[in-house]
C-alpha cells in the first residue's frame, strides 16, 4: 500500500508488456506461452460471468426448472415454469446505495454490474476505481458510476459491465449497442445527481 499513484514512467513501461499478441495459445497440446516474462492472464473481467454460466448450466442439466443465482453483482434468474411471470430486478443509486434507481423486468437472463462505490480505494482523499484501464494503466476515470449489462450469457454481460465502464459512456453504449441481443444501463453522475441511460 502507498499513498501516491505509480509514476507514469513506470506504468508506461508495464503497458509494453500488455496485449493479446504476447500470449500464444497451443491449439492441439491446449497450453498456454506468454512471449513475455511479465505478463499473465487474470479472469476478473470475465471469471464470475463465466462461472454464473456453468453453475446454471449444470443445474439445468440435473433437471433444475427454477433458480436465482447470485455471484455477487453478476445475478442469473431463469425460470422454465409454464405459469411463471416476468420478475423484476432493482438497481441501486451508486449515490445513494439504499435507494433504487430503476427497476427492471428480470427473468431467464444475467446482469452483471460493475461500479465503482462498492469496491475502491482511496489515495489522499481521491477514491479512485478499482477498474483499470488497460489504455493508461490507471484506474479508470469518467462520470460513470455503474455500468450494468443484461444478457443471455452471463460471461457476455461480465466482460461488457467491465469495458463500458472503462470506455465511457458514449462508446461503452456504442459497444453495447454492436453485441445483438444485450441491453444496457449506465448511470452517470449529472453535478452531483445520478442519471440513467438505457440502450
Amino acid at each position: 500500500k502507498t499513498d501516491v499513484l505509480p509514476p507514469q514512467e513506470e506504468i508506461r513501461s508495464l503497458l509494453s508488456n500488455l496485449g493479446h499478441q504476447n500470449i500464444v495459445l497451443d491449439n492441439a497440446a491446449r497450453p498456454v506461452f506468454f512471449k513475455n516474462p511479465l505478463l499473465n492472464v487474470a479472469f476478473g473481467a470475465i471469471g464470475k460471468g463465466y462461472a454464473l454460466d456453468r453453475a446454471a448450466g449444470v443445474l439445468k442439466e440435473k433437471g433444475a426448472q427454477k433458480a436465482r443465482l447470485d455471484f455477487g453483482g453478476h445475478l442469473y434468474y431463469f425460470d422454465n415454469q409454464a405459469d411463471a411471470g416476468h420478475g423484476q430486478i432493482g438497481l441501486k443509486n451508486p449515490l445513494y446505495p439504499e435507494e433504487i434507481i430503476i427497476t427492471l423486468p428480470f427473468k431467464n437472463k444475467n446482469i452483471s454490474t460493475s461500479a465503482n462505490y462498492e469496491r475502491n480505494f482511496k489515495i489522499r482523499n481521491k477514491i479512485y476505481s478499482h477498474l483499470i484501464s488497460p489504455i493508461t494503466g490507471y484506474p479508470a476515470e469518467s462520470n460513470i458510476l455503474s455500468v450494468s449489462v443484461i444478457s443471455s450469457s452471463a460471461l457476455e454481460a461480465d466482460a461488457l459491465s467491465t469495458a463500458g465502464f472503462i470506455l465511457g459512456l458514449e462508446e461503452g453504449m456504442r459497444l453495447v449497442k454492436g453485441c445483438a441481443g444485450t441491453e444496457a444501463i449506465f448511470i452517470t453522475d449529472s453535478y452531483g445527481k445520478a442519471k440513467v441511460h438505457v440502450c
